[in-house]
């Protein structure tokens, strides 16, 4: 039977966006003397981290069809950002290999912000070959 597998992340892909899974907060305490009243202490605190529901926020990039089906699967970009928007955290699927057994298998990895591949995300050459 021919066919398109969606393979999608290795282990080491879904663990790399899992890391990002869980909210944090960093909470800072500043303590101060008010110089016109010695005895008087003031405290202020700050709360920072990455927000999100969750952390990571997810865009559809780009539908994928298949040599058999329409719509095999979806490449998705991942962004964390912390409170003031900045850019904490970055990553986009793309298509690592596509080897044919019975059909196209589609093997996923991830890329960071200049679109270099990130390392332990890579599925092994035995592994696409094995498919």
């Amino acid at each position: 039977m021919r066919m398109d597998q969606w393979i999608g992340l290795n282990e080491a892909g879904v663990k790399y966006l899992e890391r990002f899974e869980l909210e944090y907060d960093v909470v800072t305490t500043v303590f101060w003397h008010d110089p016109a009243d010695p005895q008087a202490k003031a405290q202020e605190t700050r709360k920072m981290g990455c927000r999100g529901i969750p952390p990571w926020q997810r865009k559809v990039i780009r539908n994928v069809e298949g040599a058999f089906w329409e719509d095999v699967g979806q490449l998705q970009e991942y962004t964390a950002e912390n409170e003031d928007g900045g850019l904490v955290a970055y990553a986009r699927e793309d298509i690592q290999a596509v080897p044919w057994s019975a059909g196209p298998c589609y093997f996923i990895a991830l890329r960071d912000k200049n679109g270099v591949w990130i390392p332990e995300t890579l599925w092994s050459e035995e592994e696409i070959n094995a498919a």
